[in-house]
């Protein structure tokens, strides 16, 4: 199994370098953060569409990265990213287009960009 780059945005960590591997698992709502929260998920990796850190206080210590699509460097969700040492890119443009709920990703985080990769599927 290989890994496909499917995004990339800005590395909220600023200029450390960060790698994480994990599950995807989009956030939309305070009940899908306590849904997660009672299930304790391993290496888990949050999408988020909107930069709207609230959802994710329950999971936060659950959290092994964050892709947002929207937001930036100065904004709360890069802040406590930052605060708690989590991989996390902001302003992720993503060129998959299917879902990519329960998928793995890696996240690697050069200098000030951040790239996606998802783990293409073994062939049988």
């Amino acid at each position: 199994m290989g890994w496909v780059k499917i995004g990339e945005g800005l590395n909220a960590l600023f200029s450390s370098d960060a790698e994480v591997e994990g599950t995807v698992k989009e956030i939309n709502s305070y009940s899908d953060s306590m849904k997660l929260y009672e299930e304790e998920p391993q290496n888990l990796v949050v999408l988020l569409r909107t930069a709207g850190v609230t959802v994710l206080a329950p999971i936060i210590s659950l959290i092994k990265g964050i892709i947002c699509t929207s937001g930036g460097t100065s904004s709360h969700l890069a802040i406590i990213s930052r605060e708690y040492r989590i991989p996390c890119i902001m302003a992720a443009r993503l060129d998959h287009d299917d879902d990519l709920d329960k998928k793995r990703v890696r996240l690697l985080l050069r200098q000030q960009r951040g790239y996606v990769y998802l783990q293409e599927a073994q062939n049988e």
